[in-house]
């Protein structure tokens, strides 16, 4: 996963924290696999801030500990997200 240096953030001086999370389930294709869309957004480790929310496509059946299946430009859209904040 790609992490490149952020900004501090802009209310308390913290650090940014990438955060994946489902953000909806759409079911099962044919063959089982579950259908959903993973959020992405980068969160203040101390004030609790969020940057702008990056909504992947869709993918199938992601391990909850492996994002291997989430391209590597919703990661870098995450993080240009907080950089570029004001």
């Amino acid at each position: 996963m790609n992490r490149e240096p952020t900004k501090d953030c802009p209310f308390c001086g913290g650090n940014g924290d990438l955060s994946i999370r489902q953000d909806k389930f759409y079911g099962f294709n044919g063959l089982g696999d579950k259908k959903i869309k993973m959020r992405l957004q980068v969160i203040c480790n101390k004030c609790h801030s969020r940057g702008k929310p990056i909504i992947t496509d869709y993918l199938v059946n992601p391990s909850s500990s492996n994002y291997e299946t989430i391209p590597e430009e919703y990661f870098d859209k995450a993080w240009d997200a907080w950089n570029r904040r004001v």
